[in-house]
């Protein structure tokens, strides 16, 4: 499952794409977002979205993700039957789905999870 990224990993992800001390961003709110969009239509493995107005942040458990690039905070979700899943069956090439990654108001709610699975 991929997994939601934190408040730390996301203002630092903020601070690699933003020019850096630009007084405009200081106090800005920030959200960060993702398309996607398949090469061909998706029979097999499409790419499945988690409602995070379902999603509990006692059920986020913090992990360390380190790469060669970077270090970051993200959570893995434990699961929870309450859960909402959605997803397009047969997707298109010219259908694209935008997914919030991160928002830095409290009020907004937990990031977007995602994953891809295999139909049967």
């Amino acid at each position: 499952m991929c997994t939601a990224v934190g408040d730390c990993a996301s203002r630092s992800r903020s601070n690699r794409i933003l020019p850096h001390n630009c007084a405009i961003f200081e106090n800005a709110n920030c959200l960060i977002g993702s398309l996607w969009k398949p090469l061909t239509i998706v029979k097999d493995y499409p790419l499945a979205l988690l409602d995070a107005r379902k999603v509990k942040l006692s059920e986020a458990v913090p992990v360390d993700r380190l790469s060669h690039v970077y270090d970051n905070e993200v959570y893995y979700l434990k699961f929870d039957p309450d859960h909402q899943w959605y997803w397009i069956r047969n997707q298109a090439p010219d259908e694209v789905t935008f997914f919030k990654s991160y928002d830095s108001r409290p009020e907004a709610g937990v990031a977007c999870e995602l994953i891809f699975f295999k139909l049967q």
